[in-house]
């Protein structure tokens, strides 16, 4: 029989102790590789803004040809949508998902990294809009209620990519079945694509906007599950070390 592990905090919180060991990945390497090259996308992107290339060449040409190219039945949905993907909507789908989740694996662990998650992902975004401070698209191009605070990166396209894909990492750390995880994989990417199309069919943001939001939500979902990664490999660690001591007295008294 299997041994169960009782905590219900750390990181095998509820995980049978081979599936922990298991899971726990030899090194935090390939999220922080992908994490930093994303960083560099987001530079890449206010660099294009900040010279005026991309105003000129990408930004406007395309806020421009949207405006001209919104259908009427699209919009309202286009409207409804983005809604999922700002405060009030992504929070009240990630509490319910990381509650169900939380019960259904009987731990507390996957609270602490979506708090961790949600925290840095809403700090990063408030400080990058208040210190480059960009424009939003003029309301000729946008579909009201108009929003006034920075345009630069995206929050609700970094806070969605961030969050799903944490989400996603989460409910993956346990074993599922091989079409739940096909799904999961498909929301993972789709979800956080639809809400970046909604905020530039909406004229809520430029197209530099979305894509540093894309790349920095991934960037700061990559530090978390690094971090989580690396807290399960020393969880992992100790879970051996324990069964070890606990296996010696056994042999000893066998020797004897």
């Amino acid at each position: 029989m299997r041994k169960i592990s009782t905590a219900q905090w750390g990181p095998t919180a509820g995980v049978p102790l081979p599936e922990a060991a298991s899971a726990a990945p030899r090194s935090a390497r390939l999220p922080l590789i992908v994490g930093l090259s994303a960083v560099l996308v987001a530079v890449l992107a206010y660099a294009a803004m900040a010279s005026g290339w991309a105003p000129t060449h990408l930004d406007v040409p395309l806020l421009e040809w949207i405006a001209a190219h919104r259908i009427g039945w699209l919009t309202p949905v286009m409207a409804a949508f983005t809604k999922i993907g700002g405060t009030v909507g992504l929070t009240l789908v990630l509490a319910i998902c990381t509650g169900l989740l939380a019960w259904r694996r009987r731990s507390w662990w996957p609270w602490a990294v979506m708090v961790l998650a949600a925290a840095g992902s809403v700090l990063l975004t408030v400080v990058l809009k208040d210190v480059i401070a960009r424009p939003r698209p003029p309301h000729e191009l946008a579909v009201p209620p108009f929003e006034t605070s920075g345009s630069f990166p995206s929050g609700h396209t970094l806070n969605a990519t961030a969050l799903t894909l944490v989400l996603v990492y989460l409910v993956l750390r346990w074993p599922v079945r091989h079409t739940a995880r096909i799904a999961l994989l498909v929301v993972a990417v789709a979800f956080p694509l639809i809400i970046a199309a909604t905020r530039l069919y909406l004229g809520a943001h430029w197209l530099t906007d979305v894509i540093a939001g894309m790349a920095l939500g991934l960037a700061w979902a990559c530090a978390v599950i690094a971090w989580d990664r690396r807290m399960l490999a020393r969880a992992r660690l100790a879970a051996g070390a324990g069964n070890q001591a606990e296996a010696e007295p056994g042999a000893a008294m066998n020797a004897a």
